[in-house]
């Protein structure tokens, strides 16, 4: 059984009703309803559009995604017929802002900083000490690391380990993939071809170019703004992916050339947002402001314990 849900963006999106039970009905899911999108709406009033219906988007885009790899990827498709992986990969999208600070991304500085900007790392140091034993080397953000995740991706990949796991048992996903799915850390030594696999499957939810995440966002505050931005035909694009073997059999994305148009489509698209809405000036300007309102308060509270104590 599967609830369905329309979406301005994409459509109608089928989702099974045990991940509607397992995750999406529980409050830390849906306080995503109250988390704005973007902080675009000092520039567009009406672009009023969410955390939780970005997820969602995410979501549908990452099932369609897996079910063209599946599709497309004959020299890999018994690896990808893994229920556990697939779970692993649509759940990775369903949560990957599950724990998104307020105001989009001008707080979540405050995850690993205190409102002075000095580091504490405590968001990055309990994720490190929550994945599997032999993968925290890759988890500590200041030794080996293949990136440093930001600051709310961190959050959300232990927000989801530590507050869902029975869920996760439940549904069959693997806690620690799943942490860097969300994170984009991938394996620094894929000695097999299953994990070789799970790097693809990694940057196609947190990738450097084109995941799921970017695909969802762009076309959607493009929609919630109204501006005039290139159409991306996502359909082509995801029917076009495919995991295929090098000339030394090691497992990587490609697309059909049928997808080289609209690739190149959502590289202007991203380039567009973020030039003329994410980094216009006065979206950075009350950004600053309310980054400004946090640390004064931080210190009006800081004050106020020390006067108590």
């Amino acid at each position: 059984m599967s609830k369905i849900i329309r979406d301005p963006v994409h459509g109608y999106i089928r989702i099974p009703e045990k991940i509607c039970e397992l995750f999406i009905d529980t409050p830390i899911f849906q306080r995503l309803r109250h988390i704005e999108q973007t902080s675009m709406r000092w520039l567009f009033p009406g672009g009023r559009h969410d955390r939780f219906i970005h997820s969602l988007g995410v979501y549908h885009l990452a099932t369609r995604l897996y079910n063209a790899l599946v599709a497309n990827s004959q020299n890999v498709k018994d690896i990808l017929n893994d229920d556990s992986l697939r779970n692993t990969f649509e759940i990775s999208a369903l949560m990957h802002d599950c724990g998104h600070a307020p105001f989009s991304h001008t707080t979540e500085f405050l995850y690993n900083k205190t409102c002075s900007g000095i580091s504490h790392n405590t968001t990055f140091e309990r994720l490190r000490n929550i994945v599997d034993p032999d993968a925290r080397s890759e988890f500590s953000f200041h030794e080996i690391s293949n990136k440093k995740p930001a600051d709310h991706e961190a959050m959300s990949a232990l927000v989801l380990l530590r507050e869902y796991k029975n869920q996760l048992k439940d549904y069959n996903v693997k806690p620690t993939l799943a942490a860097r799915m969300i994170t984009g850390i991938l394996h620094s030594y894929p000695d097999t071809e299953e994990k070789k696999v799970e790097n693809t499957l990694i940057e196609l939810i947190n990738g450097k170019v084109i995941d799921v995440d970017k695909l969802d966002y762009i076309v959607r505050d493009t929609w919630a703004s109204g501006v005039k931005n290139a159409t991306i035909d996502i359909g082509r694009l995801l029917d076009a992916t495919t995991i295929d073997l090098d000339d030394t059999d090691k497992p990587q994305l490609v697309y059909k050339a049928t997808a080289l148009s609209v690739m190149q489509t959502v590289i202007d698209a991203r380039n567009y947002l973020y030039e003329w809405i994410y980094g216009h000036h006065t979206v950075l300007y009350y950004a600053q402001l309310l980054k400004m309102l946090c640390a004064k308060l931080g210190e009006a509270l800081a004050k106020e314990t020390n006067e108590r104590s």
